[in-house]
């Protein structure tokens, strides 16, 4: 649940915040920015574990 909610954030910063921008793997269709998104926020959550302990 928290990977989803660390995926919805980093596409909100990336449609409100001017400058934010993250560039899928394989530019094109949606599936790829999903997983982009996905394995962002995955990498966030581990970095956050990691650190947080």
């Amino acid at each position: 649940m928290r990977l989803l909610i660390n995926t919805l954030a980093l596409w909100l910063a990336t449609v409100l915040a001017a400058g934010v921008e993250l560039d899928p793997f394989d530019p094109g269709g949606t599936l790829e920015v999903v997983v982009t998104f996905l394995l962002v926020a995955a990498v966030f959550g581990i970095v956050n574990g990691v650190l947080a302990t």
